[in-house]
């Protein structure tokens, strides 16, 4: 009967690991969507702000990169521990985001405004910044899924950080 329970006890515990695991390889493709996502809306404001082509561009191809982050921090993931856990909750306000996105999109194409642009992206970094942080910060392990969580959280508020000052120095 021991031995009964010692196998059940194990089964649980591996179906707990891959409710884990699916969360987190979801959540993770879920940020890749997010980034692209983003990528597509910089480039939105890349056509529709010309002073600003550079700027948004710049941005846009860092989007990109952020994604292929993800992505290879989904092949760690597959072959590793869990190095965070990903909330039922934490999936579905990144899917709910990725819902949101298109639609962010194509109300800026319909009355694109070089103010609008800049508000959107403040809006949008502090939200993903906030998203890949906690992340991080919830977490003691210092694997290669958390050193890529830990870059993306840095290049976001870079990104804050840099739509600020350009803001600032282009008197937007």
């Amino acid at each position: 009967m021991l031995i009964h329970k010692w196998i059940l006890k194990i089964v649980i515990q591996k179906n707990i690991i891959k409710k884990i695991m699916k969360n987190i390889l979801d959540y993770l493709e879920e940020g890749v969507k997010n980034e692209l996502n983003v990528s597509y809306l910089y480039a939105a404001f890349y056509y529709a702000c010309p002073e600003d082509y550079q700027f948004w561009w710049d941005l846009s191809m860092e989007e990109v990169n952020h994604a292929s982050l993800l992505r290879s921090g989904m092949d760690f993931c597959k072959f590793g521990d869990s190095p965070f856990e990903v909330s039922d909750k934490d999936l579905q306000e990144l899917i709910e985001l990725n819902i949101q996105l298109p639609c962010i999109i194509e109300e800026f194409k319909k009355n694109p405004s070089r103010k609008k642009a800049f508000e959107i992206a403040l809006e949008l970094e502090n939200s993903v910044g906030e998203i890949h942080y906690q992340k991080v910060m919830t977490s003691d392990k210092n694997d290669q899924l958390i050193k890529i969580f830990k870059k993306l959280n840095k290049d976001d508020m870079d990104h804050e950080t840099r739509i600020r000052r350009y803001m600032r120095e282009n008197d937007i």
